[in-house]
């Protein structure tokens, strides 16, 4: 089958992969894996996965260890084993998470200057050596709880800790460039390599926040990329490291509200908390989502950070990383990212320890365990103010890459011949084990601009069909063709010579 469209142009790979990146994670590849209780007392503002952690533990399929806040009011850190979760809805029938190290309080500066006195650990995030480092580090947001004004006001937010906590060794706190604390204290994540390289100079933490109605909180969570190693090993006490906006929301510009749910539009980010978030990945699919209460009507009062308890959901919001590279290159802007999918996980959530008026409190931190696609979520105050640690888990599978030959059956392969061309080019399509699927084609100029899409028509393609593509009304350069089909993606670079 031969197929030709009028308007083929392309960009090479390299100047905007992101154009045509692999698929996306949706709600439904979340599995609920059920939960994992906890002897911390008025914890959940932080939790870290540790990979090496607990290497003499059971082979049960939950490998490593959690880091977390494991007491209100203070910045104890405890490292715990991970048990299999049970599906519960009884804190008596869940297996408890062990303790590997009790509580080590990691505040590096006790009678620091901030407003309200003791700051807390608001996030925890392992990562393997960088730069200078000769071990890896956990790095650690810190902020407060509730506080008095001004709770925006600009202090450093940020350090890192040595993962044995027999010998922590906190570094004094570092500024997230001239941020508030309300857009950068909160969660703490890894940003996936191969992305943070491409788009946001090989800075692999992101950091962020949202509390409603605070100074400075705008209109929905944040999310900045940094890279502190690049400042020393460690950087000095109060230095600034320089960060790379993804998500930023403005008070003109908010986090939209739930398509059709929301009443009055506009209104319900007021009252809504975003308490944790992680880079999913899976092969070549990929979603960052953050997790928290989201908001079905306006505030309960003016001015107040509560909502009505009946108008609430607790959702795990999915984004398109495509979108946050696109806010990196400067084709978006940074409040233009909005989530493609929402997981109602309301009917997993227990709420049986907040009080009405609290439901923007009850999600805590996230953890991820990349490898083996394991997230674990805190519901915070669930039985004698001890939270617990929902399980969920994504399939994992190896990537293909951008262009990348793959024998197994279903593997996506596109060829361009002849390559450079002139005014047209041959496009063949190869996807192994699929007689037929819906193909989309991209094509896209060196600004960005996808000036044809293919999804319009539904065209369907057999196996090494050979599309021609006219070129003959556009100039000399390089350009790129976006295949996708399904979850697979593959982008490849072509040259037009006049």
């Amino acid at each position: 089958m031969r197929q030709v469209f009028c308007h083929g142009v392309f960009m090479i790979s390299i100047l905007a992969p992101w154009l045509c990146s692999g698929g996306l994670l949706q709600p439904e590849d979340l599995v609920y894996k059920g939960a994992i209780g906890t002897n911390w007392d008025y914890a959940g503002t932080a939790l870290g996965y540790y990979p090496p952690g607990d290497p003499g533990g059971t082979a049960d399929g939950y490998p490593g260890s959690l880091f977390g806040r494991s007491y209100h009011g203070n910045s104890e850190v405890t490292e715990v084993a991970i048990p299999q979760p049970v599906v519960s809805k009884t804190f008596g029938s869940l297996h408890l998470a062990q303790t590997l190290h009790a509580g080590v309080d990691i505040n590096p500066d006790p009678d620091n200057p901030w407003c309200c006195g003791p700051i807390h650990v608001h996030g925890l995030q392992y990562l393997l050596p960088q730069g200078q480092q000769e071990q890896g580090k956990m790095y650690v947001n810190w902020g407060y709880y509730w506080c008095c004004d001004p709770y925006g006001e600009y202090n450093p937010t940020m350090g890192w800790i040595n993962p044995d906590l027999s010998d922590p060794q906190p570094t004094e706190l570092w500024f997230i460039d001239s941020l508030p604390v309300t857009r950068i204290s909160g969660y703490i994540l890894d940003i996936p390599k191969a992305w943070a390289d491409a788009y946001v100079q090989g800075r692999y933490i992101g950091t962020g926040m949202f509390r409603a109605n605070e100074p400075n909180s705008e209109g929905g969570p944040s999310l900045y990329a940094v890279a502190p190693w690049g400042y020393g090993n460690p950087p000095d006490s109060g230095a600034v490291v320089r960060s790379t906006p993804l998500i930023a929301y403005t008070l003109q510009h908010p986090l939209e509200d739930w398509p059709s749910l929301c009443s009055p539009s506009g209104q319900c980010h007021k009252c809504e908390e975003w308490n944790g978030a992680a880079w999913l990945t899976s092969g070549d699919d990929a979603s960052f989502i953050i997790a928290g209460t989201k908001c079905l009507d306006q505030c309960a009062a003016a001015g107040s950070h509560r909502g009505t308890p009946s108008n609430y959901k607790f959702v795990i919001m999915f984004y398109d990383p495509d979108d946050l590279a696109a806010v990196a290159q400067g084709v978006k802007q940074p409040w233009e990212p909005q989530p493609y999918a929402y997981k109602d996980i309301t009917e997993i959530v227990w709420h049986t320890g907040y009080d009405a008026g609290y439901e923007n409190e009850v999600l805590g931190s996230i953890a991820y365990d990349r490898e083996h696609g394991l997230l674990y979520i805190i519901e915070q105050y669930v039985y004698d103010h001890k939270p617990i640690i929902h399980v969920f888990q994504h399939e994992v599978s190896s990537g293909v890459g951008q262009g990348t030959p793959d024998m197994t059956q279903d593997a996506l392969m596109v060829t361009a011949a002849p390559n450079p061309f002139n005014a047209s080019v041959c496009i063949e399509i190869n996807h192994g084990r699929l007689a037929a699927a819906n193909v989309e084609i991209k094509i896209y100029a060196v600004n960005g601009v996808c000036i044809a899409n293919s999804v319009e028509n539904k065209n369907e393609f057999t196996i090494g069909q050979k599309t021609l593509w006219n070129a003959h009304d556009h100039s000399s350069g390089l350009y790129l063709v976006c295949v996708r089909i399904e979850k697979k993606a593959v982008t490849i670079p072509v040259m037009l010579i006049r």
